[in-house]
Order: C-alpha cells, then sequence, then structure tokens
C-alpha cells in the first residue's frame, strides 16, 4: 500500500495527455534519451522555444537537463490508476535527491518531460516530491510504453 501511495503521489506531476507517432519510433529494443528539464510558460534571454508533442502548447526549455537516463535505475511498462499504459521509472539515489530539489525549487512552474528531444508533456510542478519513483502516463499504447521502458533500462 505504501508503494501504490508513493506511486500515486508521482503521478500527478506526469500525466500526460499525447499520443506519440509510432512512425517516427526507433526500433523496439533501441535505446531512447530521456530528460527532465525545468521550463518556463514564457520566453526569456536563454530559454529555448519547444512545443509540447500532440497540442498547440509551447514551453520554454533552461538549457541543461535536471534528470537523464544515467539518474533511473529501472524502467518498466505499466498502467496507471486509469488502466491507461504508462511507464514506471525507478530513480537512482542521486536522481532522487536531484528530483526532490528541482521540484522543490521550480514549484508553479512548467517541467518539460523530453523522449528521443520531443516534449511529451509539460506539467505544473505542485510540491517537492522526493519518492523514488514516478509514473508517466498518457496515451500510449501498450507497446508504445513498453519501448520507452525498454530504450530506458538500456542506456
Amino acid at each position: 500500500m505504501i508503494f501504490l501511495q508513493k506511486t500515486l503521489e508521482a503521478a500527478f506531476l506526469f500525466v500526460c495527455c499525447v499520443a506519440m507517432n509510432p512512425a517516427v519510433q526507433p526500433a523496439e529494443k533501441s535505446p531512447v534519451k530521456f530528460q527532465l528539464r525545468p521550463a518556463e510558460s514564457k520566453p526569456a534571454p536563454g530559454l529555448t522555444e519547444a512545443a509540447v508533442k500532440g497540442t498547440k502548447d509551447k514551453v520554454y526549455l533552461h538549457k541543461e537537463a535536471v534528470i537523464t537516463n544515467k539518474d533511473i535505475t529501472a524502467a518498466q511498462a505499466t498502467t496507471d490508476d486509469s488502466n491507461k499504459a504508462a511507464i514506471e521509472i525507478t530513480f537512482t539515489k542521486e536522481g532522487q535527491k536531484k528530483f526532490a530539489e528541482l521540484c522543490r525549487d521550480h514549484q508553479g512552474r512548467p517541467l518539460a518531460i523530453m523522449v528521443d528531444g520531443k516534449v511529451l508533456c509539460a506539467p505544473s510542478i505542485r510540491e517537492e516530491i522526493s519518492g523514488d519513483k514516478a509514473v508517466i502516463s498518457g496515451n500510449f499504447t501498450k507497446d508504445e510504453a513498453q519501448r520507452i521502458a525498454n530504450g530506458l533500462k538500456e542506456k
């Protein structure tokens, strides 16, 4: 029950409603480039504009990613609390610390969740999350969620 509670606490941050285009996806076992990058809702010097996949929304990305593949110890395809395909990631101890700090320092602003250089979604950070697991959910098919999870495992 504690695991479910921690997963649900992290899940609200990662609820994404985007569709991934299977025509541009790499092969099933190809590694994916995963990043969590602070973003802003308005342009400013030093930020890069990016479109949020599947929407007309734009965010403005900070230069450096805070969390990358190296901050993840495990990933698996799963389902979210709405029974939709999702990806559960487990952070390294260092990744967990970086994620908690990012959430604390960037509250009220967007966090770009990126796979292979594309912004899948950019939810606003509501509060610090210090758990070691997070769930990324959206309009993934089961196969898409498995491809991303497999790619994260292969770093």
